[in-house]
């Protein structure tokens, strides 16, 4: 205790200090006055406030991290990173700028949390979002994620788009939901990357009233071949260079469809249904540019009308985990 200094003194010494104290003053008068280096009355007075100030300041950088954890954070906090999706990403850059603005003090307090909210923010990111467009804005192109999609004209005409008009107990579920796209007409999406996909994850949440010829996406921006993935006259679902389903794809119903290409593999799920597995997943033709990608898109009038209440796009191949995560069918509601 001797040795302690108002610069060097801690909490944890409190109980020292005061035994020290109380042993200071039973000593008599001759004894204290041999003791050197100002270890006096008024040293352990110094030491002693010093640590009430350290207490003080302890106490709020405690209530500064416990509103952290119960108020500021708590909703991130609750996530959990295995099962965490692209859907919290904001909540939990939120939680880690608001971390960022704490006190040292606090800060050091919050170790635990500090980690599970980087854990949470790694597993977002692994899903690489690029772009998200759910047609529910008064602007029907503006993104909920990423870049506003634009209309890129490949027929005669202006851009022209109508809201699902579905049956009252359809309209109930999705509320001025959905976009459909006359033939030539398409939508062009742009997003930040220095290099060309070649695994990606495509989702569309999708209903067609007939089999007539349906687009999902076209990979060359000038659309001048075949879109890369179509429901054709007999109900399949697939590519010539794919193969197609064995599976009919269901008319007059809403059905999340969901792209998985990886380097070697092209896979095509419909809630949650495997309809397609393809090696051909290397063809050069999949690879989506760095430029942009067009949606609904194909270069000889194949693209017929589809109603569609959600587009997105992921830079990865996403695991079985990833899309179970993410909503592996078409919600009930939204």
């Amino acid at each position: 205790v001797l040795g302690f200094t108002v610069e060097t003194v801690a909490i944890a010494n409190k109980q020292a200090v005061l035994d020290a104290q109380v042993a200071f003053n039973g000593l008599s008068d001759a004894a204290k006055a041999k003791l050197t280096n100002g270890i006096d009355a008024d040293f352990f007075t110094g030491l002693l406030t010093k640590i009430g100030d350290l207490e003080a300041e302890d106490a709020q950088a405690q209530a500064e991290a416990d509103t952290f954890k119960n108020t500021t954070a708590s909703a991130a906090l609750a996530l959990d990173p295995a099962t965490v999706t692209p859907a919290s990403q904001t909540l939990v850059e939120q939680a880690l700028a608001a971390y960022g603005s704490l006190s040292d003090l606090a800060k050091g307090k919050l170790g635990a949390e500090k980690s599970k909210l980087d854990s949470l923010d790694s597993a977002i990111k692994a899903y690489g979002r690029l772009g998200e467009w759910d047609f529910k804005h008064d602007n029907v192109l503006k993104a909920t994620y990423g870049n506003d999609l634009v209309w890129n004209l490949s027929g005669s005409g202006n851009e022209n788009w109508n809201k699902f008009e579905g049956s009252d107990a359809d309209k109930a579920k999705y509320p001025g939901y959905g976009i459909g796209v006359d033939a030539g007409r398409n939508l062009k999406a742009t997003y930040d990357i220095g290099a060309d996909l070649t695994s990606y994850t495509l989702i569309f949440d999708m209903r067609v009233a007939d089999f007539q010829g349906k687009c999902f996406y076209q990979t060359d921006l000038a659309n001048s071949n075949d879109t890369e993935l179509f429901i054709g006259k007999d109900n399949k679902i697939g590519l010539s260079t794919l193969g197609y389903s064995s599976n009919n794809v269901s008319k007059d119903k809403w059905q999340r469809v969901i792209v998985v290409k990886s380097e070697a593999s092209y896979k095509i799920y419909i809630d949650d249904v495997l309809y397609l597995d393809s090696a051909n997943g290397s063809d050069s033709r999949f690879t989506i540019s760095k430029d942009g990608v067009l949606f609904l898109a194909d270069e000889n009038g194949e693209d017929t009308y589809m109603f569609i209440t959600k587009i997105a796009l992921y830079s990865t191949a996403f695991t079985d985990a990833q899309r179970s995560n993410i909503g592996a069918t078409m919600p009930d509601t939204k």
